[in-house]
Order: C-alpha cells, then structure tokens, then sequence
C-alpha cells in the first residue's frame, strides 16, 4: 500500500471523533501559542513601550490588518477546500496546479496591495481617532507591516495547505516557530533596543515571513505523487483560481466585514466620545479583541480541523462521513462558544489587567466586553456552518450568509443605534444583533445546502449500476457509493 492509498484510507475510514483529534489537537496547540504570544506580544510592547499609546497605535492598525488577514485567509482555506476535494477525488495534479496558481495570486497581491496602501495612511488613522500623540506610533507600525503583507500571505497558506495535505503536525510546528521568533525578536527589539511599536512590528512581519518561506520551499523540493509546487503548477490556470477563489471568498468577506465593522467602531467612537475617552476605548476595545484571540482558539481549531475532513469526505462522495463531521464539530463548538461567553463577560477586568493598570481603558474595555459579547454563544454554530460551505463548494452561499450579516445587519445597525442614541454604549448592542441575524441565516443556509447535497447523494445512488463486480471487489465501489 503506497503513502497515499494509506492517507485515502485513514481519511475515508478512521472514525469521525478520532480524525477531529487528528486535525484539531495540532491546531489548537498551535492556535493556543499562537495567540498567547499575540498576548504576551501586546504585554511587552505596552510594558516595554510607551503604554497605552502602543495599544492605541496597534488598535488603529488593526482594521487594516484585519483586512489583510481577509485576503490571506480567503486564499489560504479556499486553496485548502479544493485541495481537499482533489485529493479526495484522488486527482493529485489538479490539486498542485491548484496550489501553485494560488501562489501566483499570492504574489500578484505582495506587489498590489502596499501600492495601494502605503500613502494613505495618515488619512486613515485620522478618520479612526488617530491623535497627535498616537498618529506617530501607528505610522510607525504601519510603515513596516504594510511593505511585507507578503509574509502574512505566505504564513496563512502554508498553514492551509500543509492541513489540506494531512500534516497536520507540521502546520502546528511552523506556527509554534512563528511565535518563538515573535516573542524573542520582541524581547530583542523592544526591552533590548527599544525600539517601541517599530520593534513590535519588525518582530511581527520577521514571524510571519521566516516560516511561510520555509514551507514554500519544503513543497517546492517534494517528489511525483505528492502535493508540491513545480514551474507546470505555476502555469496560469483559470479553473483552478476561479475554483479557489469561490471556495474562499465567503471567508474573505467576512473577514473584512470584521474590518469595516473596526473602521466604522473606531470612527463612532472618535464621533461619540468626549476627547479624552477616544484613546481608552480604542485601546480598550483592542485588550479585549486580544482576549477574544484567544477564547476563540477551540472554534478556530475545530474550524481548521473540518475543512479538510469535509472537504475530503464531498469529494470522495461520502456524504454520510460529511453530515456526521457536520454535526460533531458544531455540537462541540457549540460547548465552547457558551464558556466562552461566561469568560468573556464575567471577567473583563482580569484579563485587560495584563495590558494595562489605566483606569479608563479598563473601564471603557469592560463595557466593551459585557455588552458586545452577549451573542457569543451561538458564534461556534454560525463558524462551522460557514466551514461547511466552503468545504463543499458552497461558496456563493457563504458569501450571501457574510454579507448578509456584515452588510446588511452589523454594519446598519451600528449606524442607526448612533443616530438614534449617540451614545457608544448602546453602539455596542449591534454586535450581539449580528450574532443572533448569523445564527437565523446559518440555519437557512444550511437547509439550502442540505437539499443539494441531498440530490448529489441521490444521484450518486443511481450510479450505483454502473459499478462493475470487479470494482467493487478492490473497493473503489464502496469508497464512491457510501453516500
């Protein structure tokens, strides 16, 4: 038996539960260190920095980084959803050419996106409530995260297709190295040189960029048979982008719906705070994002350990092994989103302590915290749902479900509770609306998409006839027709 009979094998057999923890373990180690040191990253620069004009600084930042994120996660686990299905389908050289033209998108975005970006800078962290004691320390930031996007690009889908590949392991240690680089160059930078918010990001973009190469590399030195990159992957290849970006523009979209809803938060809070309130929740609200990071660690994990499982499952049409991945990933999303609900508002407090001992932000994140996570426990559901579509090619109704609940709910909402009130507080109630519109449209997105795949299991059914006796003796047969 080769190395990839025996994967299709563990793949199409292992029990359900034991594949989760095959996936999700690495993933939350490496999420849980990952994010930890997203903590310890912020404790440093504001201990070791200039306090609370560090947080405010890397806050201002943060909508654009979101966005950034949007992009690399959109290619990295639309690149993992149809690399799972190509390999389910055991179609080895589809699933290359599908990494490598997602390298070539990747590229294109390197040189694209600081072009667009480098100059406005100024404009844009005004409009966010930048002050002149902040504005330097973020165009500090800035000014060395925006030229090397290309290495959070690099990170997100080496991460993704390493995960699409069955190495799960392997993903884990390169995040695990992402973050000791982080931390120690952060310790270097800014206690040792101090270099402040500057430091901060030198250590950030030197994380992301170090390991997202290697990986590269790793897949460029693989031999025949295995996913890898080659000059014949690289070849432009419009099946396989449209394919990719399909599968992963419902992330995209979401993600930067979190990034408007950012950009708009930071601007009703320039518009509806007295002047020295702007910064405290500015920086407030960024302790307890960070938080967030982390409380949301087992969803993401759960998230990254489904894709590959139901995307392998749909393209090797079995449809019974995808229903049931569906259903244990939600129900234990479900647990986890509901303690994190109990956390996140029963003590703010506690953890906006590690950032700072300032009265007001701790006041302003506290408030935060308590009103804007009161739909938190139903976000569990609404990711896996969003995961499952992705993974079986879905992809317009993943982007119906994020902009619905951006655009037409979050967004909106926002501004009409400002108008109405113009207070920041009631602001705050947008959030957990969202939550709960997600929720109500997660469901109906997940009974339109049952019905298809219902028809796709019928269909298959049929196509039970045209199996011959000899097939199913070597058990190709089974693999196809367990619907």
């Amino acid at each position: 038996m080769t190395a990839e009979e025996a994967r299709y094998r563990v793949m199409s057999r292992r029990p359900i539960p034991l594949l989760f923890l095959r996936f999700c373990i690495p993933a939350l180690i490496a999420l849980i260190v990952q994010n930890f040191y997203s903590v310890a990253d912020m404790i440093i620069v504001s201990r070791g920095g200039d306090g609370t004009l560090s947080i405010t600084a890397i806050g201002l930042y943060y909508p654009l980084e979101t966005a950034v994120l949007a992009i690399s996660l959109g290619l990295g686990i639309g690149a993992n959803a149809v690399i799972s299905i190509h390999i389910g389908a055991r179609e080895m050289p589809q699933a290359c050419r599908v990494l490598g033209n997602t390298v070539l998108m990747l590229a294109g975005l390197s040189l694209f996106l600081p072009l667009v970006t480098i100059f406005a800078l100024p404009r844009l962290f005004t409009i966010m409530g930048a002050q002149e004691d902040t504005l330097p320390h973020a165009l500090a930031y800035a000014h060395v995260l925006v030229p090397m996007m290309w290495a959070n690009l690099t990170l997100v889908l080496a991460d993704d297709a390493l995960r699409a590949d069955n190495h799960p392991n392997v993903a884990m240690l390169i995040q695990i190295a992402s973050a000791a680089i982080n931390v120690g160059l952060d310790l270097i930078l800014i206690i040792g040189f101090d270099m402040g918010t500057k430091g901060c990001a030198i250590a950030t973009a030197a994380a992301y960029g170090v390991p997202g190469l290697g990986v590269m590399v790793f897949f460029c030195l693989r031999g025949p048979g295995r996913l890898r990159l080659t000059v014949d992957s690289l070849r432009p290849d419009w099946t396989a982008v449209v394919s990719v970006i399909r599968a992963g523009f419902g992330m995209f979209v979401n993600i930067v719906g979190w990034s408007c809803n950012a950009f708009v938060a930071n601007t009703l809070i320039n518009a509806l705070c007295p002047s020295d309130m702007v910064g405290p929740y500015i920086a407030g609200t960024q302790g307890v994002m960070r938080a967030m990071m982390i409380i949301q660690v087992p969803l993401i994990a759960i998230a990254q350990g489904q894709i590959p499982i139901v995307g392998f499952s749909y393209g090797a049409r079995r449809y019974r092994r995808l229903v049931s991945a569906f259903i244990f990933s939600s129900v234990i999303a479900t647990v986890f989103a509901i303690i994190g609900q109990v956390i996140m508002q029963g003590m703010p407090a506690l953890y906006l302590r590690l950032f700072t001992n300032d009265g007001p932000t701790i006041r302003a994140g506290t408030e935060v915290a308590r009103i804007a996570y009161g739909g938190w426990l139903v976000v569990g559901f609404n990711i896996c749902v969003q995961m499952t579509l992705m993974a079986v090619n879905r992809g317009a109704l993943s982007i119906w479900l994020t902009t619905a609940r951006h655009y037409l709910v979050n967004i909106p909402s926002m501004l009409t509770l400002a108008a109405l009130s113009r207070s920041y507080s009631v602001v705050l109630l947008a959030t957990p609306i969202s939550d709960y519109s997600g929720f109500v449209l997660s469901v109906v997105a997940l009974i339109l998409a049952a019905g298809w795949i219902t028809k796709e299991a019928r269909a298959t059914k049929r196509a039970k006839m045209s199996v011959t006796p000899s097939e199913i003796e070597r058990g190709e047969g089974e693999e196809e027709l367990s619907y």
